[in-house]
């Protein structure tokens, strides 16, 4: 009965970390790009995640991202740097770890073929770095040997006690 005490408060104490910033759909005309509203993070490191469906028209979008200065070069049509992009695709998932605190917008290219407007399913989300952490591999087989270790000293005590009472 402890036992499912204890998971049912590691369960709730284990908070879900990701925030869903956006999930809408969008129309990218033909030959053309669009961008979200940008997003101003504070806090870093943050995974920005996008996630997307092309669900009419298109033969596939490129998502990419960029942050404030990109930006301004991409609507002054001058040359820019995108932080991760995908290639064409009719679906997908963009992941990248924020490092620096900035403004950040997702790009929705539609410039494949430009056989006609596409629209897109996008849901951007954020993940900040929780209390919920895996361990490196070393530490964990420390943690194992350390328990296998607790648990057998147990085990050999007790089967000494019982030894000496059945006797």
């Amino acid at each position: 009965m402890r036992w499912i005490a204890l998971l049912w408060l590691a369960a709730a104490s284990a908070q879900d970390t990701r925030q869903i910033l956006m999930d809408e759909v969008y129309t990218i005309p033909a030959s053309d790009w669009r961008y979200v509203p940008p997003v101003v993070l504070k806090q870093a490191p943050v995974t920005l995640e996008c996630e997307f469906k092309v669900l009419s028209g298109g033969a596939g979008v490129r998502v990419g991202l960029v942050n404030g200065q990109g930006l301004a070069a991409m609507r002054q049509g001058r040359r820019h740097t995108t932080l991760a992009t995908t290639s064409f695709e009719k679906s997908g998932r963009l992941r990248y770890q924020v490092m620096e605190p900035d403004e950040y917008a997702v790009i929705l290219d539609n410039g494949l073929e430009g056989r006609g407007p596409a629209q897109v399913q996008l849901q951007v989300s954020l993940d900040f770095p929780g209390r919920v952490r895996q361990l490196s591999t070393a530490r964990r087989a420390v943690v194992t040997a350390i328990s296998l270790a607790i648990f057998l000293a147990i085990v050999i005590y007790a089967g000494k006690r019982l030894r000496a009472a059945w006797h």
